[in-house]
């Protein structure tokens, strides 16, 4: 998307987001599929690093109501590297829309502003918020989060398993996100800044990959 140039202040993970996107789909006449996830992703850390470390108070003021109102042409009362941001947002909605619209007949377009809706800044995480609510440890928060995914795991298991009013591979598809959403996040934060263990796992799977060619004997 070329962003990396004009927001040199934040990370670029283009490896992590693609492997990411593959953990969610990874069928071989998916691509398409996984070239518009890699760019949604691609935007997480950006977002992330605008909100937390490089905008200012009045500038995230701004660019906040411009994406709650989706108005392109509210644009111009932000900075440079904001515009080009939120563009790049704008932009792969409107193309994903497009593409949706034109290959399933289905408009979601409201969807996706809906979802573009950031509200980032001193953002409360689960546990914390867990613990803050309830008066609660540490440990219980933990043991009452680990419990949710647990209740949440069986749920997407028994939609696999039973009738559902979903398509069969838009049910694996979910169950994938959950999957490498696990991965990424349940150790750490192995997306914004990657371990050992996941920079092991994207160069075994993409840069040299392991063979699963049959050899003749």
């Amino acid at each position: 998307m070329g962003l990396a140039p004009k927001i040199s202040f934040s990370r670029d993970r283009l490896m992590e987001c693609f492997f990411w996107s593959v953990g969610v789909v990874f069928e071989p006449q998916f691509s398409h599929v996984r070239k518009g996830l890699t760019k949604l992703a691609i935007l997480i850390p950006i977002i992330d690093d605008v909100y937390d470390i490089y905008g200012t108070f009045d500038e995230l003021e701004l660019f906040t109501a411009a994406v709650e109102s989706w108005d392109i042409k509210s644009i111009q009362l932000l900075p440079e590297y904001m515009k080009i941001y939120f563009l790049a947002i704008y932009n792969n909605a409107n193309e994903i829309a497009y593409d949706t619209l034109k290959d399933q007949g289905q408009y979601i377009l409201p969807y996706l502003t809906k979802a573009s809706e950031l509200q980032r800044g001193e953002e409360a995480k689960s546990i914390a918020c867990y613990m803050y609510e309830n008066g609660v440890s540490y440990e219980g928060a933990y043991k009452h989060i680990q419990s949710l995914l647990g209740e949440n795991w069986k749920r997407l298991n028994k939609v696999r398993v039973t009738s559902s009013p979903f398509p069969k591979h838009f049910v694996e598809i979910a169950t994938n996100m959950a999957r490498i959403s696990g991965y990424f996040y349940l150790s750490g934060d192995r997306l914004g800044a990657p371990d050992d263990a996941a920079k092991n796992s994207i160069w075994s799977l993409i840069i040299e990959p392991i063979s699963t060619r049959e050899t003749n004997a």
